[in-house]
C-alpha cells in the first residue's frame, strides 16, 4: 500500500450546471466516405460500429469497421494525415475466434502503437445470438497475431498497454499482464468505460467515489471523492498530461459530472452539464494539449444520428459545443488535427472518416472561478492564494472528515495568505464563497 493519501473532498457548489449551448457546425478539412462500410459489395451488410486511432510512431490513422456479415471480421482501413487511403491489400482482418462460428458485434476500444494494433472486440456465437464472447486482440498490422486475451461472458470494458505490460478491466476486476502476455496480478475494481493510468497510479470508477489502485502492488489506495449530482450510471476515466486525469459519468437525472484532477495535488476543475433527453455519449478523448473531448449522438426524432462534440479546455473546464451532420463513433487526434469516424446520417451502411483543424473548433471561454491558484502545496507555514474571484467574502478550511478548522471573513483583494503552521500534517480543503461562484481546492500540510 502506498503511503501517499490522495483525497479530493469537493462540493457540488463548485460545479455549475449548464444547458446545452448553441452549437457551431463543424467543417472538415477533408472527409473520406465509404459506401457499404469498408468496400463491402453487399449493401445489406449494415455497419454496426466504427473506431479510430492515430499511430504517433508511423503518423498513420487506423479505422476499424464492424459489419453485420457472416464470419464476423472487422476490417482495418489505413490513412495518412492528408486523408489518402493507404490500406494494404489484402486488408487487415481481425477475428475473435473461429471465424465460421463467431460474429463480432462491437469494438469497444482501439489503439495502435508502431504498427501494432490492440482492440477489444465483443460479439456473439453465430446463429445462436448469444452475446457472451469478449476478447482483447493484439497483433501487428501485417496480420500476424501477438496474443489474444479471452474472457468468455465477462465483459471487457477497457485496457491499457505500455512497456510494463497490459491492464484489462474485465467486469469488476482489474487484471495485470506482463509484456509477454502472461497474467501476474488482479484486484477487484468497479466497472467503467475507461481507465486512467499515470505511471503506477490507476484511477477508475464513477463519481462520487473513484478507485485509486497502485499498479505495482495491485492494492487499493484511498478512494478519490469527486462531485456527484445524482447516481452515476456509466462513466470513464482517462489519463491526461503528466499526473492529471479526466473523469466523466452520466447520471440518473440526465446530467453529466466531469472534471480534471491531479493525482498528487487534487482538483483542477469540476463541472456538471445537463444532457438533454435523447443524447447518448459515444466517444471520449484527450488530445495532445490536454483538452477533453466528448461526442454524443442524438436519437431525438428529426435529428437521428446527428453528432454533438463537446470540447473542455484543460486549464479551466470552459467549453464549446459543435454539431456535426453525422454520427460520431470515435475520436483521435494528432497535434492540431482532430479525427472523427462514424456512420453517415440516414444510412446504416455508409461510413466516414473526417479531419478537423482543432484551432477552428469552438472553445467558449468560461467566467467561473477555475483560475484560483493555491501554493505551495504541500505547505508548512502559510498557504498563498491568487485569483480569488470578485465578491469572495468567506474562506473556510476543513479536514478530510469535513470538520471546520479555519475561517476568514473578507472582503479580499484577489490574493492573500493564511497561516497553516498550527495545523497537523494531513490533507485539507480550502473553500472560497461569497457573491460570486464557490470553488474548492485540496491542499496538504507537511511540517
Amino acid at each position: 500500500m502506498r503511503t501517499r493519501i490522495v483525497a479530493l473532498i469537493l462540493s457540488l457548489a463548485c460545479t455549475p450546471r449548464f444547458a446545452v449551448q448553441a452549437q457551431e457546425p463543424l467543417t472538415p478539412l477533408w472527409s473520406h466516405v465509404d459506401p457499404y462500410g469498408a468496400g463491402s459489395l453487399l449493401a445489406s451488410y449494415d455497419v454496426l460500429s466504427t473506431r479510430v486511432a492515430y499511430d504517433q510512431g508511423t503518423d498513420r490513422i487506423y479505422r476499424a469497421i464492424i459489419e453485420f456479415s457472416p464470419g464476423g471480421p472487422y476490417r482495418i482501413q489505413v490513412f495518412d494525415t492528408e486523408g489518402n487511403d493507404i490500406t494494404p491489400s489484402p486488408p487487415v482482418l481481425l477475428y475473435g475466434i473461429d471465424p465460421g462460428d463467431y460474429q463480432v458485434t462491437h469494438i469497444i476500444q482501439l489503439s495502435v502503437t508502431n504498427d501494432t494494433l490492440s482492440a477489444i472486440v465483443r460479439g456473439e456465437v453465430y446463429f445462436n445470438e448469444t452475446d457472451d464472447l469478449n476478447w482483447l486482440k493484439v497483433m501487428r498490422t501485417d496480420g500476424n497475431p501477438i496474443y489474444l486475451f479471452g474472457c468468455g461472458s465477462t465483459p471487457l470494458n477497457a485496457f491499457h498497454r505500455d512497456m510494463q505490460g497490459t491492464l484489462i478491466l474485465a467486469g469488476d476486476e482489474l487484471r495485470r499482464y506482463g509484456p509477454t502476455g502472461w497474467p501476474d496480478g488482479d484486484i477487484s475494481a468497479p466497472q467503467t468505460g475507461g481507465i486512467a493510468v499515470l505511471g503506477d497510479d490507476v484511477v477508475l470508477g464513477v463519481p462520487p467515489f473513484l478507485t485509486h489502485i497502485d499498479r505495482s502492488t495491485m492494492t487499493t489506495a484511498t478512494s478519490i471523492l469527486v462531485p456527484s449530482s445524482a447516481s452515476a450510471t456509466t462513466g470513464v476515466c482517462l489519463a491526461n498530461l503528466g499526473s492529471t486525469f479526466n473523469y466523466a459519468a452520466t447520471t440518473s437525472n440526465g446530467t453529466m459530472d466531469l472534471g480534471l484532477a491531479d493525482i498528487n495535488t487534487g482538483l483542477i476543475w469540476a463541472r456538471t452539464i445537463l444532457v438533454p433527453s435523447g443524447l447518448v455519449p459515444t466517444a471520449y478523448h484527450v488530445d495532445e494539449n490536454g483538452d477533453f473531448w466528448i461526442a454524443f449522438v442524438n436519437h431525438v426524432t428529426g435529428v437521428t444520428d446527428q453528432g454533438l462534440l463537446y470540447r473542455f479546455h484543460y486549464s479551466s473546464g470552459s467549453y464549446g459545443v459543435n454539431s456535426f451532420s453525422r454520427r460520431i463513433d470515435g475520436i483521435a487526434s494528432s497535434g492540431t488535427t482532430l479525427f472523427l469516424t462514424g456512420r453517415v446520417t440516414g444510412s446504416t451502411s455508409d461510413t466516414y472518416l473526417a479531419a478537423f483543424d482543432i484551432d477552428l473548433i469552438t472553445d467558449v471561454p468560461s467566467t467561473d472561478v477555475n483560475a484560483l491558484r493555491i501554493y505551495p502545496n504541500p505547505a508548512s507555514t502559510e498557504l498563498r492564494m491568487d485569483g480569488l474571484s470578485p465578491g469572495t467574502s468567506r474562506l473556510t478550511v476543513t479536514d478530510v472528515t469535513g470538520r471546520f478548522v479555519k475561517e476568514m471573513q473578507g472582503p479580499f483583494n484577489g490574493s492573500m495568505s493564511i497561516p497553516v503552521s498550527d495545523l497537523p500534517n494531513g490533507t485539507y480543503v480550502l473553500r472560497s464563497s461569497g457573491a460570486g461562484p464557490t470553488t474548492m481546492r485540496s491542499f496538504s500540510v507537511l511540517h
